[in-house]
């Protein structure tokens, strides 16, 4: 009689382990069209309500209810039925695991070139990371970059014509009546022929090691809520066990802080605004936090949970 203990130490012949290997592959790619045929189903039932307000964000949380599928599992079949309303003969030779790396990369063009290597090398999951996360060199303690970074006072705006007018440009695209606010005698209309875009932000949701939602206070009476990509840096996609460690430090490092302070340049090829971030828990003058505040993009860079984003 074989026992349990017995079964622990018999390890396969090359034979039962190709046949284990066959199986994990069969139950992946069965995945794969499964949760291509809950993405459609969903979609199409948003559609049929599209005139239902926010109807997603109660819909979701009771599929997963229902189901027992998490949220991001139903997002990305979703996703993954959007970008591939047919599954096409080379999606065969595929799995589900290798479908939720691929989705992270939203330049349809790079995910191509991807897809094929996968194909044709018959890459394994680790490979496909390694791939997209490490470059052929890799960053050292002693070759760690440093990001350049100026400190600039907060609420320094600049002026642009638009339509005639004299507008304040606040950053966002976001633009006030210039003329308005001079005849008003704003205390913080500071101008300058070098806007400075430093502002207080509070953060709402920390996406990942690299992004995050935030409000910013961009001075005048304005607010904006967006998504914000750290300057200089990439992390791993979350997917990975080491991009979940890179969202939790900055978890950890922003929890307590009441507002950060961040300043911005312009978008990325994902229309995020690129920021520095700048925080420091136990500060609470805002001037005084942007001077001497800790730089987390240097640091996720410095503790080496993110690589140099060019």
């Amino acid at each position: 009689m074989v026992t349990g203990k017995d079964l622990e130490i018999i390890k396969p012949s090359k034979a039962e382990q190709l046949l284990i290997e066959t199986i994990r592959q069969e139950v992946e790619q069965g995945k794969l069209v499964t949760y291509w045929k809950v993405g459609k189903h969903i979609k199409k039932h948003l559609l049929k309500n599209k005139d239902r307000a926010n109807y997603g964000a109660t819909l979701f949380p009771l599929l997963s209810e229902n189901l027992k599928i998490d949220v991001t599992t139903l997002h990305r079949s979703v996703t993954f039925f959007e970008e591939y309303p047919k599954i096409v003969a080379t999606w065969q030779q595929l799995t589900w695991s290798h479908v939720k790396v691929l989705l992270a990369i939203h330049d349809k063009t790079e995910r191509q070139i991807l897809e094929n290597k996968v194909i044709e090398k018959h890459l394994k999951i680790n490979e496909l990371n390694e791939l997209i996360h490490y470059p052929k060199t890799k960053q050292t303690s002693a070759t760690k970059p440093i990001l350049e970074v100026t400190r600039t006072a907060p609420y320094v705006y600049q002026t642009k014509q638009i339509q005639g007018k004299d507008m304040v440009d606040l950053g966002f695209n976001v633009f006030l009546d210039g003329t308005t606010l001079a005849e008003k005698g704003s205390e913080r209309l500071h101008l300058n022929s070098i806007p400075h875009y430093t502002y207080k932000a509070f953060v709402l949701e920390v996406l990942d090691g690299d992004t995050i939602w935030a409000d910013i206070d961009l001075g005048l009476n304005a607010w904006t809520t967006q998504k914000l990509r750290f300057r200089g840096i990439n992390s791993e996609g979350i997917e990975t066990k080491e991009g979940r460690t890179a969202k939790d430090y900055v978890l950890n490092a922003l929890k307590d802080c009441e507002f950060i302070a961040i300043k911005t340049s312009w978008r990325d090829k994902y229309t995020r605004y690129l920021v520095d971030i700048f925080y420091d828990k136990d500060e609470q003058d805002l001037l005084k936090l942007i001077n001497n505040g800790k730089f987390l993009n240097q640091e996720l860079l410095d503790v080496g949970l993110v690589l140099e984003y060019l």
